[in-house]
């Protein structure tokens, strides 16, 4: 009896402290977002749907949040739909790595450059083959 409310306990907390690492997660994921909306060499909407699906798991109050904003709720409700990432989130991401290349082609060495452009167009190459258009409304 004893051994059975300890494990319940036991349990208890490390579902706790899983919930609070998903909130982290989510948290710092949303950050980064924010201020990837402000810096062209940082993505946005990979960290906000990072932070939606950590909300997800962690907060519905906070994912529900993201979820009601104008400017998440949209592309996060379109990537969990039919995994689509609207046409102006495209052009978006796309311009900004080529601004953030550009700048890193100047600031470093070529060897940095080739790094940093080869992982861009692998990045680029997933989102322009994703599609731009829901097929079905939320």
């Amino acid at each position: 009896m004893i051994a059975e409310a300890y494990y319940s306990y036991l349990k208890n907390i490390a579902l706790m402290l899983v919930k609070t690492g998903y909130i982290l997660i989510g948290s710092t994921a949303l950050v980064l977002g924010i201020i990837g909306a402000f810096l062209p060499v940082m993505p946005t909407t990979v960290f906000i749907l990072i932070a939606a699906w950590a909300f997800a798991r962690s907060s519905d109050r906070l994912h529900q949040a993201l979820l009601d904003h104008p400017r998440t709720g949209p592309a996060i409700r379109a990537w969990r739909h039919n995994q689509c990432i609207p046409r102006s989130a495209k052009i978006a991401a796309v311009v900004s790595m080529m601004i953030s290349w550009i700048i890193v082609w100047f600031a470093t060495d070529w060897i940095v450059s080739a790094i940093v452009g080869a992982i861009l167009l692998m990045v680029i190459t997933f989102i322009l083959t994703r599609p731009s258009e829901t097929t079905d409304s939320d």
